[in-house]
């Protein structure tokens, strides 16, 4: 499990944009899940500052790939399409 340090989440201009904040000591890989309500997309994911692709994993389900040393930040701009 991981543990979340800090979940935060702001009305931007073109829709909201969700950061995440994970702590778990050592190593991890995974992937993190959002749940979207239906028009809804991912964009411009940041994992650590890097662009990573937000994955379809599901219908309403987006994942972001990742790697947690220790610590990462995970930010997502969410828009209705």
């Amino acid at each position: 499990m991981v543990e979340i340090a800090d979940c935060r989440s702001e009305a931007v201009s073109s829709g909201r944009r969700i950061t995440v904040v994970l702590h778990k000591k050592g190593r991890q890989f995974g992937q993190v899940l959002f749940t979207l309500p239906a028009g809804w997309r991912a964009v411009e994911p940041l994992v650590d500052g890097a662009k990573r692709p937000a994955v379809q994993l599901a219908p309403g389900v987006v994942g972001l790939g990742l790697t947690l040393e220790d610590s990462a930040q995970v930010e997502v701009r969410f828009v209705n399409a």
